[in-house]
Parts: C-alpha cells; sequence; structure tokens
C-alpha cells in the first residue's frame, strides 16, 4: 500500500521537472546548466533518485535474503493439566 503512494510525490516531482525543462537546456556548459535549475527542480530529481533506490534496495534484498522459518507459537503447544 505505501509503496502505492509513493506514486504521489514522484509524479509530482515529475511534473516540476518537465513543467520547466528550459532551465536545463538553457546554458551552454554544464555548469551553467547546474546553475540555471531551481531548488524545486533539485529536490524533485533527489525525490525521484530517492524513488530509484528503494526500489533497487527493495529488489536487491528480495533476491539476496535468505528465507526465514516461522517462530513456533508456545500458545499452540499442548500442555496436559498435571
Amino acid at each position: 500500500m505505501l509503496s502505492l503512494l509513493w506514486i504521489f510525490p514522484s509524479s509530482g516531482a515529475l511534473w516540476i521537472i518537465l513543467a520547466e525543462r528550459s532551465a536545463w537546456r538553457q546554458g551552454l556548459t554544464v555548469l551553467q546548466r547546474l546553475q540555471e535549475v531551481t531548488l524545486e527542480q533539485w529536490i524533485a530529481s533527489a525525490i525521484l533518485l530517492a524513488h530509484a533506490a528503494f526500489l533497487w534496495f527493495a529488489r536487491h534484498y528480495e533476491r539476496t535474503e535468505s528465507p526465514r522459518l516461522p517462530v513456533p507459537d508456545p500458545s499452540d503447544s499442548f500442555n496436559p493439566p498435571s
């Protein structure tokens, strides 16, 4: 459920980046392009990078984590009266 809710900040971040694409193309050099990017676009980029990192971590740990056996519940065992 929480992973589905992550769509909202990601779509907002995409909207911020795509709405002002001109800032990514205006400068002639790399330094000038980086200086033209607004704070909102930097934050939106960080949100999208965090989303990509969370996806990578989830896939990585899903593949590498060993399966765990369930812990037996002590209340399930039969205890005869004494």
